[in-house]
């Protein structure tokens, strides 16, 4: 029983007189401590901003709803109107997927 074994230091915890764990602050395998780490900077956008910012992100959805549905609702009225404008709406956009 005189062979007894000495219990070793847990993993990340310096030994007495270890120069190098002493102020390091590494895990066991070698990388920096993120208790320490610095949060990300978190940019602050006035409110006038963000109101200006959603009425933009709005607008496409609201004019492509608002075409849709206009044209739903003429074409009970005037549908010759609205054939010529689907018409050239298909054009312009074909004339853009070529060009």
């Amino acid at each position: 029983m005189a062979d007894a074994v000495a219990p070793s230091p847990r993993v990340g915890t310096a030994v007495q007189g270890d120069a190098a764990g002493a102020g390091a602050s590494q895990d066991a395998h070698g990388s920096a401590d993120s208790s320490r780490a610095n949060p990300p900077t978190v940019e602050v956008v006035p409110l006038r901003a963000r109101r200006i910012q959603r009425l933009l992100e709005i607008v496409p959805g609201v004019i492509t709803w608002g075409l849709i549905i206009t044209s739903v609702g003429l074409s009970f009225r005037w549908p010759e109107f609205v054939a010529w404008f689907v018409l050239s709406f298909d054009v312009y956009w074909l004339y853009r997927a070529v060009m």
